[in-house]
């Protein structure tokens, strides 16, 4: 399915492309305490929802520009009005679906907050994202009801998107909510304070552009979070990666080669030996051309729980 509309790729892993998007994330944060300042900002909901639309709009705008951060603030805005009302077209579970770009963003949204409150633990005491951009994601699950004492924590490469996030927090002071530096070939969980029993984690569209994961990301959550018990949910171009002999696959694995996009997240879970896989639904959402959303979700538990992983 070509639609005509041109999709930000990404880079968070990239160091070739690391200084672009650090650069857009500044025009993110600058973007961010504008629109804070700004009047009729004083229902924290709607204040948030109206900044989560400029922000992934001008997300965009800046990523397909050439000109880059070079955009000023009057032109970011009609373009990013623009954007948000362009048409496009992506198919969910094989069903068609024709909106526009703003429309894809919230179908995105829906599905995210679907499959994390499907398996979120009824205990859960910490929620992370990781590669979470400006955090928009927590906050959203923050406010689509997820647990209320929870600690939230956002994980990110980028300096300005993690002070995105300290200033977003101050719309929400019940939530208990904080970035921390995080990168998915040196992952590092020391950041993350106290020690959670029922831990939530995904990732979103995050993972797939780190070409070879390893098992370090997973070794260190282990590590640091021995006595836990993990629920991570992967929404990420996985199935093809689950199905390596498989033709309805091929274009998803043949884009995942040309853009170097992961191709070893599922066997990594699969032969973890701390690690269960829980599900795989394939097909969430599919924007055509070979980079299908699908939902991989693992388990761990604690070895001395006595419950079998």
């Amino acid at each position: 399915m070509d639609t005509g509309v041109p999709r930000p790729t990404g880079g968070k892993q990239n160091p070739q492309i690391a200084a672009k998007y650090e650069g857009i994330y500044g025009v993110l944060l600058a973007r961010a305490v504008a629109i804070l300042r700004s009047p009729g900002m004083n229902d924290p909901v709607q204040a948030f929802f109206r900044l989560r639309n400029a922000l992934q709009a001008a997300w965009a705008v800046v990523t397909l520009s050439t000109d880059g951060a070079a955009i000023d603030e009057a032109d970011l805005d009609r373009r990013s009005a623009a954007f948000e009302q362009g048409p496009y077209a992506w198919s969910e579970r094989g069903q068609r679906v024709e909106s526009t770009n703003l429309g894809f963003a919230e179908a995105r949204s829906r599905i995210l907050l679907a499959v994390t409150h499907a398996y979120m633990p009824a205990d859960c005491d910490a929620v992370l994202d990781l590669g979470c951009g400006w955090g928009h994601r927590l906050f959203e699950l923050w406010v689509n009801g997820g647990p209320r004492d929870a600690a939230y924590w956002g994980g990110d490469r980028a300096p300005a998107a993690l002070e995105t996030i300290r200033r977003v927090a101050a719309l929400f002071p019940g939530m208990k909510v904080a970035p921390f530096p995080f990168d998915f070939l040196r992952p590092d969980f020391t950041a993350v304070t106290g020690q959670p029993k029922s831990i939530l984690i995904y990732t979103f569209l995050a993972v797939e552009q780190v070409f070879r994961l390893g098992s370090g990301l997973f070794d260190a959550l282990v590590a640091r979070f021995p006595d836990a018990v993990i629920t991570c949910v992967h929404l990420e171009p996985v199935a093809f990666q689950a199905h390596p002999d498989d033709p309805a696959w091929d274009a998803d694995r043949r884009y995942a080669e040309k853009h170097r996009y992961n191709i070893d997240l599922y066997a990594q879970v699969a032969a973890h030996p701390r690690l269960k896989i829980l599900a795989l639904d394939e097909g969430l959402m599919d924007e055509g051309g070979g980079n299908s959303l699908s939902a991989l979700v693992w388990r761990h538990t604690p070895a001395h729980s006595g419950a079998q992983n």
